[in-house]
């Protein structure tokens, strides 16, 4: 995940945060929550973008702070959660999911509790 200067194109900070298709930004709380459904551990893309037991996804939604540029967190998510929408008045994060088992190549989504499809609410504040 690359945060650029959108009035000079300066790269402002480069981080291990990437591998999700959404990004999102909560004013109230001056964050970045990215869905990263392919996010691997080494940062590192897996083949063709695909989840596999040579490379596995580990899902997560990382959170950033916008002001110092770093990851605050990450959340685990459920497999393929490659989108998140934020409530702005409420606060609360919503991260859709599908089954632990597809697509395939995500270990973590049945051990972490995310077997079935659904979606993931997390609070910002």
């Amino acid at each position: 995940m690359q945060i650029i200067d959108r009035s000079n194109g300066a790269l402002l900070a480069s981080l291990n945060a990437g591998g999700g298709d959404q990004l999102e930004y909560d004013v109230s709380t001056n964050r970045y929550y990215n869905a990263a459904s392919r996010w691997t551990s080494s940062g590192n893309a897996s083949t063709n973008g695909a989840c596999s037991a040579a490379s596995p996804c580990t899902p997560v939604l990382t959170i950033v702070d916008a002001g110092s540029r770093s990851v605050v967190t990450r959340l685990n998510t459920g497999n393929n959660a490659h989108s998140v929408a934020i409530d702005p008045a409420t606060g609360l994060i919503f991260v859709p999911y599908s089954s632990a088992t597809s697509p395939a190549g995500c270990p973590s989504c049945a051990a972490n509790g995310f077997v079935n499809g659904g979606v993931s609410v997390f609070a910002a504040r």
